[in-house]
């Protein structure tokens, strides 16, 4: 579990003190923005270990910035879509704290969060998520589950070739397992680029520069998650 200490420009728009929450991405994090500054952040590589390192991580975030519970002003959650069980935990929590001291609680979809992640560019960029197992999703409608395309990697490739031809240039950027990342680069046209993460904006930085209208506002402590994919659950048998 990684900590980073992260300072930025504060724009007008994050100026209260803000518990932000990703548990809908590979790579999940905690950030503190207090006045527009990222002051504290721990991200970590989610292993369906939410209920576990969670709340630790949220702990560690207050103290390392020398901050409290009662100092928040509101909740920011990541409400997906991404893996059910990561997705529902973190909102919960979120909900939960929104509730428990009478703050606010706001959210953003996981396709606006990376797609402010990323540099800007000319040329055309397609976010890319993981999906389970060896399935990518790209999200065609921002936020959308039920407009993405969920395939193997190599099928996705291929409809995406077809669709944007092979030589036109392409930047993709996004949240897969390092073995399909690998594979995806593999497939790539020699026209298109992976953008690795190591090129994107941390999950804190990205928060102290986000516009405001990319968030968004719910009457009370309630936030739907939203999932790629429905729950793996066996039906019960009729007995």
């Amino acid at each position: 579990m990684g900590l980073f200490l992260v300072t930025a420009k504060p724009p007008s728009s994050m100026t209260l003190t803000t518990l932000a929450l990703n548990t809908a991405s590979l790579t999940e994090s905690v950030a503190l923005l207090k006045d527009g500054f990222c002051v504290a952040e721990k991200s970590w590589r989610g292993n369906s270990d939410e209920s576990e390192l969670l709340l630790p991580a949220i702990t560690s975030v207050l103290q390392e910035a020398e901050s409290s519970f009662s100092g928040l002003d509101r909740i920011l959650v990541v409400e997906g879509p991404g893996p059910f069980s990561a997705v529902r935990i973190g909102v919960t929590v979120a909900m939960t704290l929104s509730f428990s001291l009478n703050i606010p609680i706001v959210s953003i979809e996981t396709p606006a969060l990376w797609a402010a992640r990323l540099p800007q560019s000319p040329e055309k960029q397609l976010f890319l998520m993981h999906a389970g197992r060896r399935y990518v999703a790209h999200a065609i409608a921002e936020g959308a589950s039920e407009e993405s395309l969920i395939l193997p990697v190599a099928e996705l490739i291929e409809k995406l070739t077809a669709e944007y031809g092979k030589g036109q240039r392409i930047e993709l950027y996004g949240d897969l397992l390092p073995e399909v990342e690998a594979h995806l680069i593999e497939l790539l046209p020699n026209s298109w680029r992976w953008r690795t993460q190591k090129e994107l904006l941390s999950f804190g930085t990205t928060l102290s520069g986000l516009p405001e209208r990319l968030i968004k506002a719910h009457e009370g402590p309630i936030v739907e998650p939203r999932y790629l994919r429905p729950p793996n659950i066996t039906p019960a048998k009729n007995v």
